[in-house]
């Protein structure tokens, strides 16, 4: 491995420990369930937007793989995460793609636009939304 690969490596890794997951662990955290995906500027959580259940099965892989590997205390992070994901994003055949901020499944249309705009019959049916 170059200097400079090593050198970049570890400034990440520090600012990944001693930074990012611990900001994102407190200041993203709802005490409602889940994660918020979206913080404005002064680290504050955009509560009235949408949870995606992609977004809070990363954040549940990522705290849980940081304590894994002894970079963050993150296990609680995560089963915050799953439980969530578990207890909220079930649908009879998967799981819903995303929950209003009431913890309701978004309907479909609301889906296909978070999928790209995308509104044709093949995404909604593969983003498993329930319908209006």
């Amino acid at each position: 491995m170059s200097p400079f690969f090593q050198e970049q490596s570890s400034r990440f890794l520090h600012w990944f420990e001693e930074a990012a997951l611990p900001f994102w662990a407190t200041r993203a955290r709802d005490e409602k369930g889940g994660f918020f995906e979206a913080l404005d500027l002064y680290g504050q959580p955009l509560v009235d937007t949408p949870k995606r259940l992609r977004v809070q099965a990363r954040q549940a892989f990522s705290f849980a793989r940081a304590d894994v590997l002894g970079l963050y205390a993150g296990r609680e992070a995560s089963d915050h995460a799953f439980d969530f994901l578990l207890s909220h994003g079930r649908a009879e055949e998967g799981f819903v793609h995303t929950l209003r901020r009431d913890h309701r499944p978004a309907p479909a249309a609301e889906c296909a636009r978070e999928n790209h705009g995308r509104k044709d019959q093949k995404t909604l049916d593969r983003v498993e939304c329930k319908p209006d």
